[in-house]
């Protein structure tokens, strides 16, 4: 596919995206939060980190497939590039983990079953919390065919109207059970419907009038999530978690997570943000130290602490200096010219 790139907004510099690093950030953060926590309001209030990251990576998506094609790259170094960039860390990070979890349960048991190892390679279900990397790829493989349309369109009212309709054949699949007739279907495709259409919004978020755009689509799904609260308060006879709409995701756990992730984008678009070691670090290092937190989890947990603020704080410091490490390491070996850099690559945080 040719992108017309005559007409493109300026690519964006570090400053003004500074926004970028502190809500990938804020995400990550999230994300762990949701392991460690046991309070239920907080786990409902913080439900909307996994789209935002998404949201995210599709209005960085778009800069970073036009910088690919400006530099002559065919799609297919562009899915090469994006897949060994999720997939292998991914993969290298599940080995090392068995190998640890083996070593340490020597004595009990090796607790995981082939099928759950090659389930957890597989990023379908295994061990858990790999699943979010099935997510990103999935929104990789979309992406020039996404930026291709986007520039293609250019009433974008279009758009919006085969995402509804997209939508709500999601809605029906996932309500008549459709998705659980294979794994095809239930891990591909009930999550590429969804999240592909949160990552063309986040994608739309980078080419449309600077903040209008976020508060106007973060407004749209406040409205749908009342209205989906009201409906669920009424036939349930009380609040009903958004966890419970999250695996596939449905309306009621989107609405949520798109009318908070918008609303962030739109308000921190508008400060005037600074750089920031710790926030950087995070962002730049958000794969890795997500990996690392699924080990240290494992290690915290043998603490038996009653306590989860603390075991939270314990998996957050945990996975930062394992991963702050890992790169002083691939940084001396990459100055001492010792080993390949594109090997390197793959393990800089």
């Amino acid at each position: 596919m040719r992108n017309n790139t005559k007409n493109d907004k300026a690519i964006p510099n570090r400053k003004e995206i500074l926004f970028v690093d502190y809500l990938k950030a804020l995400g990550l953060l999230l994300i762990i939060l949701a392991h460690t926590c046991d309070n239920q309001i907080i786990m409902n209030l913080r439900i909307f980190d996994v789209p935002l990251m998404v949201i995210l990576s599709g209005f960085l998506a778009y800069d970073s497939y036009k910088r690919s094609v400006a530099k002559g790259e065919s799609i297919v170094s562009y899915y090469k590039k994006r897949v060994v960039r999720l997939l292998v860390p991914t993969w290298i990070f599940l080995t090392f983990y068995f190998l640890i979890v083996a070593i340490i349960s020597i004595h009990v048991g090796f607790p995981y079953n082939l099928e759950n190892i090659v389930r957890s390679y597989l990023l379908l279900d295994g061990i858990g919390y790999v699943w979010i990397i099935r997510i990103y790829l999935i929104c990789a493989l979309i992406t020039p065919f996404a930026v291709w349309i986007i520039d293609k369109i250019k009433r974008k009212y279009f758009l919006y109207i085969a995402f509804v309709a997209l939508y709500v054949a999601h809605e029906m699949l996932a309500h008549f059970g459709v998705y659980g007739l294979n794994v095809l279907l239930e891990f591909v495709l009930a999550y590429a419907i969804p999240y592909g259409i949160v990552y063309f919004l986040g994608l739309l978020s980078n080419r449309s009038k600077y903040r209008h755009y976020d508060f106007v689509v973060s407004g749209i799904f406040l409205v749908v999530f009342v209205v989906m609260l009201g409906i669920n308060n009424i036939n349930n006879g009380g609040f009903v978690s958004m966890q419970s709409a999250k695996y596939p995701p449905t309306l009621y756990y989107l609405s949520y997570s798109l009318f908070v992730g918008f609303l962030l984008m739109g308000v921190l678009k508008g400060l005037k943000l600074k750089a920031n070691v710790v926030i950087g670090f995070f962002s730049r290092s958000s794969l890795w130290i997500y990996l690392w937190h699924i080990l240290v989890l494992l290690v915290v947990g043998k603490l038996h602490i009653p306590f989860w603020p603390v075991n939270y704080i314990l998996v957050v410091v945990g996975a930062s200096l394992i991963t702050c490490l890992q790169n002083k390491v691939v940084d001396y070996l990459g100055k001492k010219k010792m080993g390949s850099e594109r090997i390197l690559k793959v393990f800089r945080g």
